[in-house]
């Protein structure tokens, strides 16, 4: 399923107790926000009778900006998205009146950023074009840094959240100025939820909402909430959950046969490296150079190249997905499956003893193996990587 995704940063003080809120949402749609929800609602504010100066600034400029804009115009476009537009919206704020750290505004966008746009990973996306507003701190490049910074925040918190499914879409990112539909609609949402927070909740009573939930923990800064506008969307979520968990009891031989999963999974996506399971076409350039790196150096592997081979192996463990042949009630290869991801996990945490002891031990074992207990180790490996490759494959070709 490919989706669209629209986000917004917002700042408001409440006007209880003046304290500083920070926040940022976003509307995740099945399809393209088309320019005629914007259109219709300028047109039907063109028709009003009478109009004040700040209408007059909307039809001057052609776009709407709910701060600036008069109530007869937040109506119209109200009216608009409600016709037109079907999608999840999820916001989420910062009270700096409860933050325990000093965070600059710019660092606040970004964390709440990060947090609303959760459930992209959450489902089975095939890809997502998230469409966010430039400034100065964030142009198209820093947006793509952004996202990768983002891939990178999920293999670390993966070693304490082992058992999470957790997928790493395509996400094409695009930065985009406030005439953007898109940026206009969620402009106006998350406006509208805004108000909300100090008892107005007129404009958002007018959107069509449905299946609202929200979250707060008392004296947390961070506090949130979601629903979807005008209908439920049934999004894809092939997997809550693993059926079993990783085996209990391990030994040397576990560890290194799980590096040798991440490995071989690598090496042999690389072979078919120009036709991959569309699930994974966007980690083309990172597998390619991954694989490289692996047959370069032989058996005198770095600290660097062990991480790097367990970052794409995370990426890849359920967006691929790695287990996609294995029977549900196969407990022992689900055992060695998510045993493997753990490790990869645990080769990401860096800073700690069993971070340093695995990567060491896998480095030295790798280095001094003979060549053949090498090669008969792989032979199941390959033979189980292949399969769930080939099979993936057919379906692309399907």
């Amino acid at each position: 399923m490919k989706v669209f995704a629209y986000a917004d940063e917002t700042e408001f003080n409440l006007n209880e107790t003046n304290s500083s809120i920070v926040g940022s949402g976003i509307i995740i749609t099945e399809t393209k926000i088309d320019q005629s929800v914007i259109d219709d609602a300028i047109n039907a504010l063109k028709a009003e009778p009478q109009h004040d100066k700040n209408d007059l600034k909307t039809l001057s400029k052609g776009y709407f900006h709910a701060s600036f804009d008069s109530a007869i115009a937040h109506w119209h476009l109200c009216q608009s998205i409600n016709k037109s537009v079907n999608g999840y919206f999820k916001y989420s704020y910062h009270n700096q009146a409860y933050s325990k750290k000093s965070y600059t505004i710019e660092d606040l966008n970004k964390r709440t950023l990060e947090l609303v746009i959760s459930p992209l990973i959450d489902y089975r996306f095939e890809e997502v074009t998230l469409i966010v507003e430039g400034r100065k701190q964030f142009n198209q490049k820093q947006s793509e840094l952004w996202i990768e910074n983002l891939y990178r925040l999920l293999e670390l918190t993966l070693y304490n959240l082992n058992s999470f499914v957790t997928y790493f879409p395509k996400i094409n990112i695009q930065v985009a100025d406030k005439t953007n539909p898109g940026l206009q609609v969620i402009d106006f949402i998350l406006w509208s939820q805004n108000r909300t927070q100090n008892n107005d909740s007129r404009w958002l009573d007018k959107l069509k909402v449905v299946r609202s939930d929200n979250h707060r923990i008392q004296d947390s800064p961070t506090f949130g909430g979601s629903y979807y506008i005008n209908k439920w969307i049934d999004f894809p979520l092939e997997r809550l959950s693993y059926p079993f968990q990783q085996a209990i009891d391990t030994n040397h031989n576990d560890v290194l046969r799980a590096y040798l999963l991440m490995e071989q999974s690598i090496l042999i996506l690389n072979n078919n490296i120009e036709n991959l399971p569309v699930t994974v076409e966007h980690f083309k350039d990172k597998l390619k150079e991954t694989a490289n790196n692996i047959l370069k150096v032989g058996k005198s592997l770095t600290t660097e190249l062990i991480e790097q081979i367990a970052s794409i192996y995370l990426r890849i463990f359920d967006t691929l997905p790695i287990y996609a042949k294995v029977n549900e009630e196969d407990k022992d290869t689900w055992g060695v499956l998510l045993f493997s991801k753990q490790i990869a996990a645990l080769i990401r945490k860096r800073g700690t003893i069993a971070n340093s002891r695995t990567i060491n031990h896998i480095a030295r074992w790798k280095y001094t193996t003979d060549e053949k207990d090498y090669k008969d180790g792989l032979t199941p490996i390959q033979k189980f990587i292949t399969t769930t490759i080939e099979s993936l494959i057919e379906v692309n070709d399907d």
